[in-house]
């Protein structure tokens, strides 16, 4: 009877692993006005393909995708928002054009370069961490594509800069 509980509940935790996404910033260079990195995003399944949908400079305005810079020496969060207005997304359809199929081990990544003046409130010449994440959970995302959809949340690991103005 034991074992075959226990067959029982492996077998139904084996059929409902999921696909997760990894996310990993890594700066690529610094100037006195901004600072370029890399964002990937990479479905760490063995098994599962999941269909993700590719960020961009505009899903920072609408809070798919944010960056913050927090101050090493008093913790307090600086946006990055290098947009004029919020957009309000009440549905986003995954097409060809804007999400990719991600096999297992596979990632998409994405080069920003970060200008120091869409940072809100504005860095002093501190240390701080950067570190980015995603949150589709709220995102109405549709598509006709027969795959599953990335609907998770994922945060990156943090990476410091020095800011000298």
């Amino acid at each position: 009877m034991k074992k075959t509980l226990i067959l029982i509940i492996l077998g139904f935790l084996f059929l409902n692993l999921k696909a997760e996404i990894r996310l990993n910033i890594q700066l690529l260079s610094e100037t006195d006005t901004s600072i370029n990195v890399l964002i990937k995003a990479t479905n760490i399944s063995e098994t599962d393909s999941l269909l993700f949908y590719q960020f961009d400079k505009e899903s920072l305005c609408g809070a798919i995708l944010n960056i913050d810079f927090i101050n090493v020496s008093n913790d307090r969060t600086h946006e990055y928002f290098p947009c004029e207005w919020i957009d309000d997304i009440d549905r986003i359809i995954l097409r060809k054009t804007n999400s990719i199929l991600l096999l297992p081990n596979e990632s998409f990544e994405k080069e920003f370069v970060l200008n120091l003046s869409d940072i809100s409130p504005y860095l002093e010449n501190e240390i701080y961490f950067i570190e980015a994440f995603i949150d589709y959970k709220n995102g109405n995302f549709e598509s006709e594509m027969d795959y599953d959809i990335f609907k998770g949340f994922s945060k990156s690991n943090r990476i410091e800069i020095s800011v000298r103005k």
